[in-house]
């Protein structure tokens, strides 16, 4: 029987506290809870109780609600403050503001989500729960989980209820303490101003929830484009109105094109249609993976000016609509067009650099590589700038900064599982360059890495496999810096430098390709 398994479970730091209307269960699976990860268990009602000396309904009676209320959040502030324990609160409990602010910073909440007419089946009955002794419990569990409903969708973690055994959903709340993650929270700061990034697996399920609490007024406006609405604004959507946040949402057409004033005028219009004002958030909601050609424009400026060469930047197909290879047959098709058209832009005819970060720095050596293999002229220069260059092998660097900022190893693996899909070889060398056979033969390199960051072993490793097989190769690791600090260059001082040597190296590059 599961009931009689003990749980293996990671080590807790916090409690965890059941939450959710009469009937859902909180004692039943608190109590099954607390045997399988092999903590304490309580029960506030219970608690209240033995410490008043007379029974909760007897407490409402004598005293009213919030004397009870009051008495009820010392309780729980006392019985949390033992450590990690499995407690099972009443009702109302949550929606106390200071009481959630209690939970929050020594427990990971679970709502018991049950549908009223399971509530009903449970507590019919029971003379003793107050709040239903003053009419029809079931219009009154109703209007209880309307006005409860969107508080408790507040809690970290929600499971829905059922009518499968008690041993079943103390199993899904296992399975799901197991893979919770509490949001990590990096604040940037700025020369005038600061701001807070969350960071975390599944955040837009949650999104709803965690800007409940700062948000000024409970409604948004989100701003999205066509691609990114299909994908992901009904989720968003529904965190909203799970935690009763009204919502609108105004819809652009996707792409470079819509970045016109034209647009910026019929998104402001809407907005004035809407009849928003100072206390309404705006959610700009993209994605795609993710980038475009602002993203990089900062270091593009930065490279054209220093290295005095023209660039030409490549807004190549994102995932997840378009996966691989799209991307990079985008950028093939961009690299041999720029080449054959160099001296439009004042450059060499028929000479052409090829560079790029991150998954453009996969793109940029894989490049390359395929010149190799075409018999088609070598780039006069590969930049690899924090390259994804191997996405089949495990490195040190990998666990190393698994929580690294912006770049921790569930979002690598989160773009890597968009861009793949599920049927590519990640030891394909046109997915990781590193995993070709040879590389002499190929155009001299640049590479960059930096020293918070999960790939910072793999860029390393592919620089030095170059300069092995006897490609000249200029490496460089920006110690205090993290994965993608081309586009801090405005607000990062080490950043705006780093990118200027880079820059210089280029030169310097070219100008050694001609000597």
């Amino acid at each position: 029987m599961l009931h009689n398994i003990q749980q293996t479970a990671p080590e807790r730091e916090k409690s965890i506290v059941l939450v959710g209307l009469m009937g859902a269960g909180k004692t039943a699976i608190g109590k099954r809870l607390a045997g399988r990860l092999n903590l304490p268990f309580y029960d506030s009602d219970q608690e209240i109780e033995r410490a008043a000396g007379m029974s909760v309904a007897e407490i409402f009676a004598k005293h009213g609600e919030p004397h009870f209320r009051a008495g009820e959040k010392r309780v729980i502030e006392r019985l949390l403050a033992r450590g990690p324990i499995v407690l099972a609160t009443g009702g109302g409990a949550f929606m106390d503001a200071e009481t959630r602010d209690i939970v929050a910073r020594r427990a990971v909440s679970v709502w018991l989500h049950s549908p009223v007419h399971i509530l009903l089946h449970r507590v019919r009955g029971r003379t003793h729960r107050p709040l239903l002794n003053n009419g029809d419990p079931g219009e009154i569990l109703q209007r209880l989980l309307a006005v409860r409903g969107p508080v408790y969708a507040l809690a970290d973690i929600i499971i829905p209820g059922s009518e499968d055994p008690p041993d079943v959903t103390t199993q899904n709340v296992i399975d799901k303490l197991t893979t919770y993650a509490e949001p990590r929270r990096v604040e940037v700061k700025l020369s005038q101003s600061r701001y807070e990034v969350v960071i975390g697996p599944d955040l837009l399920a949650r999104a709803g929830a965690l800007m409940h609490p700062v948000l000024p007024q409970k409604r948004v406006v989100i701003i999205t484009d066509e691609t990114v609405a299909a994908l992901h604004l009904p989720k968003l959507q529904a965190s909203l109105a799970q935690v009763a946040i009204t919502h609108d949402s105004i819809i652009v057409k996707p792409g470079e094109a819509s970045k016109s004033l034209e647009t910026w005028g019929l998104v402001v219009s809407e907005l004035l249609s809407r009849r928003v004002d100072r206390q309404t958030t705006i959610i700009a909601l993209g994605g795609g993976v993710i980038g475009d050609l602002e993203t990089c424009h900062a270091f593009c400026g930065i490279l054209a000016r220093l290295a005095r060469t023209a660039v030409l930047s490549v807004d190549y197909r994102l995932a997840p609509d378009h996966r691989f290879p799209a991307g990079l047959d985008d950028v093939l098709a961009a690299y041999r067009w720029g080449r054959d058209n160099a001296a439009r832009f004042g450059a060499l005819p028929g000479a052409a650099a090829i560079g790029g970060d991150s998954m453009g720095g996969n793109f940029a050596a894989i490049v390359a590589q395929e010149m190799k293999r075409t018999g088609e002229p070598q780039p006069a220069l590969q930049l690899l700038i924090y390259p994804a260059v191997d996405v089949a092998s495990e490195t040190t660097s990998m666990s190393t900064y698994a929580d690294a900022y912006p770049l921790s190893r569930p979002i690598m693996d989160w773009f890597m599982g968009h861009y793949m899909g599920p049927d590519a070889n990640p030891a394909d060398p046109r997915l990781s360059p590193n995993k070709s056979d040879d590389l002499t033969g190929l155009a001299p390199a640049v590479v960059i890495t930096a020293g918070f960051d999960p790939l910072v072993d793999q860029g390393e490793a592919y620089a030095k496999r170059l300069q092995a097989d006897g490609v000249p190769v200029t490496y460089r690791c920006y110690d205090s810096l993290a994965h993608g600090f081309t586009a801090f260059t405005g607000a990062v001082p080490a950043a705006d430098e780093a990118c200027r040597e880079m820059a210089r190296l280029v030169r310097a590059a070219f100008d050694a390709a001609k000597a």
